[in-house]
């Protein structure tokens, strides 16, 4: 999970590109600061800037992620994702319903945020894929739904970016 909620976060440089696929969504992002790639490593590092406008909404309580990932070979590969769906809510992370109280109708730019990958990214790749498999340029979709409101697209992003696994094989 923590390897797509990274996908988000990503972007600006030649390596990683990010768009906003749902125009008329209530949340748009923007971002102006990330690495060159992905890096797939115990306790990486990442520093981030980014933009976000709320247009005149309240964020929902309950929010659901629809997560579609591929990888380029010699032309894009949908990758089986099991489990890569995932939930957000005010419960899970409190910051959600903290944005209500400050910004229904606002921009919101963060500069310099440090991301520290899991301590165990590495140990959560499966040992029997060699690295040259897991590295190379992926796409993800992100498509965030109000939960209570399954028809309600929060937002929906698109990014490519380059992966890098340091992981090492026994």
């Amino acid at each position: 999970m923590y390897f797509i909620i990274l996908f988000v976060i990503l972007h600006l440089s030649n390596a990683i590109t990010l768009k906003n696929c749902d125009k008329d969504a209530p949340i748009q992002l923007s971002l102006t600061q990330a690495p060159k790639q992905l890096p797939i490593q115990n306790n990486a590092t990442l520093h981030i800037s980014a933009g976000v406008q709320i247009k005149n909404y309240t964020v929902p309580r309950n929010i659901r992620v629809e997560v579609d990932v591929s990888k380029k070979i010699l032309f894009w590969v949908k990758i089986p994702c099991f489990g890569c769906d995932f939930s957000l809510s005010c419960d899970k992370m409190p910051e959600i319903c903290m944005v209500n109280d400050f910004c229904k109708d606002c921009s919101v730019n963060v500069r310099n945020i440090k991301v520290r990958m899991p301590a165990d990214i590495e140990q959560q790749l499966p040992r029997f894929l060699p690295n040259f498999v897991i590295n190379g340029h992926y796409w993800a979709r992100l498509r965030l739904i109000n939960k209570d409101k399954p028809k309600e697209t929060v937002a929906c992003i698109e990014v490519e970016t380059d992966v890098k696994s340091h992981a090492k094989k026994k």
